[in-house]
């Protein structure tokens, strides 16, 4: 059986520097990817299965932004927004165990901690 699935993730990043003045960034990447990976039924009793998966997922960035506020005595004095352009593929591992339970074909339920 093949699956294709869409992975949406988000990263956020905020950073303070300085006490009275001081300038304050907050950076947000929006990322989809693209996983592949093999299941491997370790266990099988009924309807419950138990297996581990292995694999790999490409994602690349379709957004990103960088905002900065600067601030003098604690107030701010201005305010920047800047669009990020990461071109970079990210590559990263997949593992996984996980337990399935066959409802009715080809419904199923399953948990992966």
């Amino acid at each position: 059986m093949v699956a294709l699935f869409l992975v949406y993730t988000s990263f956020s990043l905020e950073l303070t520097v300085g006490e009275d003045d001081y300038y304050k960034q907050e950076q947000q990447l929006h990322y989809l990817g693209i996983p592949v990976k093999v299941n491997y039924t370790i266990w099988k009793k009924g309807c419950l299965f138990l297996y581990a998966s292995a694999g790999a997922m490409a994602e690349m960035c379709v957004d990103g932004s960088l905002n900065t506020d600067y601030c003098l005595n604690n107030i701010r004095q201005r305010e920047s927004k800047t669009d990020l352009d990461v071109d970079k593929v990210q590559f990263s591992a997949l593992a996984s165990l996980g337990v399935q339970y066959d409802i009715a074909k080809p419904v199923s339920i399953y948990a992966e901690p």
